[in-house]
């Protein structure tokens, strides 16, 4: 079983690739929370609620959302997201570890104009999230179960004309993809190491 020492010391070495400021580019951030829970590290996650034209709509994702003009920084934005999406306020309750890199978002195979900052937190306990209108539920995921490669599954995505084979993983009938497993895969890499 994976300890936080082990999880929270290779976190702590990584260095994060940081896209560069573009005017005409979006920013969003997320808070990938590990939660040390009664069965190990595991890492919250929301299912996003069902909006129609909301192209990431019913997908599991984390606390998150775009950066706003108040919003002192990427990092911020996440922390004012996390408190509005499931009631966390993580400056209370966790302690920061550090960004992974940032992802230019995609839609259907395409890059868009989002650039999204994903930044890690820690906590000993297990959170309380109190979700608002934005969020079906909440997850948390184990790492272990992210960590087996046998628990790697795929599914077909139909774009550009054809069916595309996208990487996935099932846990407790929600399908984590897209955006999302980027974040992950760049964690579970981190912690392989």
């Amino acid at each position: 079983m994976l300890t936080p020492n082990e999880v929270l010391g290779a976190l702590e070495t990584f260095q994060a690739s940081i896209e560069p400021a573009v005017d005409d580019v979006k920013r969003a951030a997320v808070c990938m929370i590990i939660q040390n829970t009664a069965e190990g590290l595991a890492l919250l996650m929301i299912k996003r609620a069902d909006y129609d034209g909301d192209p990431w709509s019913g997908q599991m994702a984390f606390p998150g959302g775009r950066v706003e003009l108040d919003d002192e920084s990427p990092k911020a934005a996440a922390l004012r997201e996390c408190v509005e999406e499931v009631g966390v306020d993580l400056r209370a309750n966790a302690t920061f570890v550090g960004p992974l890199s940032e992802i230019r978002a995609t839609l259907r195979g395409r890059k868009i104009d989002m650039i999204v900052s994903p930044y890690v937190f820690f906590t000993e306990q297990t959170l309380v999230c109190t979700p608002n209108y934005e969020v079906a539920k909440t997850v948390s995921i184990p790492l272990s179960f992210l960590l087996d490669e046998k628990a790697r599954d795929s599914f077909e995505l139909h774009y550009d004309g054809k069916d595309n084979a996208m990487p996935c993983y099932y846990y407790q009938g929600d399908k984590v993809w897209g955006l999302s497993l980027r974040f992950i895969d760049e964690l579970r890499h981190i912690i392989k190491r």
